[in-house]
């Protein structure tokens, strides 16, 4: 029956019908568990199929129980790091086998990406800026990887990074124009959560790049959402530097219009 089996599942996968090849190697490796050609099977096929948390599974099963050299431990620890990381958003073990994976491929990028993605998660970021080069080059690797990373999330994890993108845009690239930008954004992602003071800190910070870059637009995005999360006494003051910023904006509009 396992000959049979095992002709008939590689056959099935050379027709291209990857659901039921799948099933004949499963049945192939519950008749003979351990079986080499229907794990190595399995783990090219289960993706294809959208099983990933099998996949997973087995590349675990495959790590644990059999003779590997450091390749091919290397490759599975890959393939279960980038499966856990972006098919089952399961961070914690996607950075246990980029961890792996770094000391078997010293230097993996896929391994450093997820390690990397981990400590955003934990709101490392002190950390993280550490493991970039010190200088002008560093800092924007970093503010560059952050945003990507950030780009399209709405969660606290995407309004702190792009805060500390922010920041390191300001302190080290001396550029207060893209910090805020990038704390614009952070405000935008942390305006669509129900957290006000995450709000209020992202708004504050928000206006003092704006202010540096003498930005009044951003000024007033700023100001407008401090009034939305402050006490009432607080909100006053706000109110009046509002109105402030308004004249000084029109008055900057008036003199370049009459200049011309």
């Amino acid at each position: 029956q396992i000959t049979i089996l095992e002709q008939l599942s590689a056959l099935t996968e050379a027709s291209d019908n990857p659901a039921a090849a799948v099933a004949l190697y499963e049945e192939l490796e519950a008749c003979k568990p351990g079986h080499p050609a229907a794990r190595r099977a399995l783990t090219r096929l289960y993706g294809d199929v959208d099983r990933h948390q099998e996949l997973v599974d087995l590349l675990d099963r495959r790590l644990t129980e059999e003779e590997l050299d450091d390749a091919e431990k290397a490759d599975l620890y890959e393939r279960l790091a980038l499966t856990a990381a972006e098919r089952l958003g399961d961070l914690k073990r996607a950075e246990s086998a980029a961890n792996a994976l770094r000391k078997l491929r010293p230097g993996s990028q896929i391994g450093n990406e997820i390690h990397r993605r981990a400590m955003i998660g934990r709101g490392e970021f002190e950390e993280l800026r550490g493991l970039y080069p010190d200088g002008r080059a560093g800092a924007e690797e970093y503010v560059s990887a952050i945003a990507a990373i950030a780009d399209g999330r709405e969660d606290s994890v995407a309004v702190v990074a792009l805060l500390s993108a922010a920041a390191v845009t300001e302190d080290e690239l001396a550029d207060p124009s893209t910090a805020a930008d990038l704390a614009a954004m952070a405000l935008g992602a942390a305006s669509s959560g129900d957290d006000a003071e995450l709000t209020g800190h992202a708004a504050r910070l928000l206006m003092s790049y704006a202010e540096s870059a003498e930005n009044s637009d951003f000024q007033l995005v700023a100001v407008g959402a401090i009034i939305e999360t402050a006490e009432a006494e607080e909100r006053l003051m706000y109110m009046a530097q509002r109105v402030a910023i308004c004249e000084d904006a029109q008055a900057i509009a008036m003199s370049s219009y009459q200049g011309g």
